[in-house]
């Protein structure tokens, strides 16, 4: 059997270049940092079956999810956190 060669470590080794994070849509961030905990909370509100977080929270919903259309239509790319 034959002896596997070894490589030779060059003296200079290429750096590698700085990654860039990467980016994600604006309204893609705020729907999972905002939108669909409210979806979760009224969801479990409905269940347990509490009337009065049921309207505060779908008050709240209502107002995240137009501010999350208005960033659809806006479609910029910010960092991922």
């Amino acid at each position: 059997m034959a002896k596997k060669k070894k490589r030779k470590t060059s003296e200079r080794q290429v750096q590698k270049p700085v990654r860039q994070k990467k980016r994600i849509k604006e309204s893609d961030l705020y729907e999972s940092r905002v939108v669909a905990p409210l979806r979760r909370q009224l969801r479990r509100a409905q269940e347990a079956g509490h009337l009065q977080a049921i309207d505060e929270i779908w008050g709240e919903l209502q107002d995240a999810q137009k501010q999350h259309r208005m960033l659809i239509d806006r479609g910029t790319f910010v960092e991922r956190p």
